[in-house]
């Protein structure tokens, strides 16, 4: 099973998935306003990405680092309902307030914002992007222990969960095992059991080939 878009999609692909939690139609208005403030932003709709086409300097070279992406010539060409997640792409973090900002009180109580600068991912060492993804407001990741625990009788402390950016942190706290790997945010770091490699080490692998040592671990 796969679970996608911080838990809010959960299944096995190809198939009717246990979890399918999209963006209410009635919240596209403020979403639109936050995406106004984005340099440019993509709509994702299953497993497809729509964008508008942009003169923006990184935009193509977004476009590229996904996959299933379409580019339309116009807004209005975009999907409107069954969002998963809209990504707005800022050039500032005073930006990605200002777009959280203009979608008003009452839609940031139903949505959250995931934040973070572009060169955290490798091949964009050299970006001054920030990504903020807008989504329902779930448990996120965490989402996926009631899953386990319901369709597969696997309670969350028997769960080993490993992450490295803020969107794993409810992950990490519900599981019985929280891992950083090396490289993750200094939050996940802080809050996680146990810190491995970092990914450009190969961390997960080499933990898991050494038989998932727990030194260090009060458990």
């Amino acid at each position: 099973p796969v679970a996608a878009y911080n838990g809010s999609w959960i299944g096995m692909p190809g198939r009717r998935p246990w979890r399918h939690l999209t963006i209410p139609d009635a919240l596209l208005a403020p979403i639109r306003r936050a995406e106004a403030e984005a340099a440019f932003s993509f709509r994702h709709n299953g497993s497809r990405k729509f964008t508008v086409q942009r003169d923006h300097r990184m935009h193509e070279r977004i476009a590229r680092w996904y996959e299933n992406v379409i580019t339309v010539p116009a807004e209005g060409d975009l999907p409107t309902g069954e969002l998963m997640r809209v990504s707005c792409y800022f050039d500032s973090a005073d930006q990605v307030e200002a777009g959280w900002n203009a979608m008003g009180e009452d839609a940031r109580a139903r949505l959250k914002i995931q934040s973070y600068p572009m060169r955290i991912f490798f091949e964009f060492k050299d970006s001054d992007l920030q990504l903020g993804e807008i989504q329902l407001h779930t448990r996120g990741k965490a989402e996926v222990m009631d899953f386990l625990a319901q369709e597969r009788g696997i309670p969350a402390e028997r769960v080993i969960a490993v992450g490295d950016q803020l969107n794993d942190l409810s992950m990490l706290e519900a599981a019985g095992l929280g891992v950083s790997v090396g490289n993750g945010v200094p939050e996940v770091q802080a809050l996680a059991d146990l810190v491995i490699g970092p990914h450009d080490e190969d961390g997960i692998a080499a933990w898991v080939e050494a038989g998932a040592p727990l030194d260090g671990v009060d458990r």
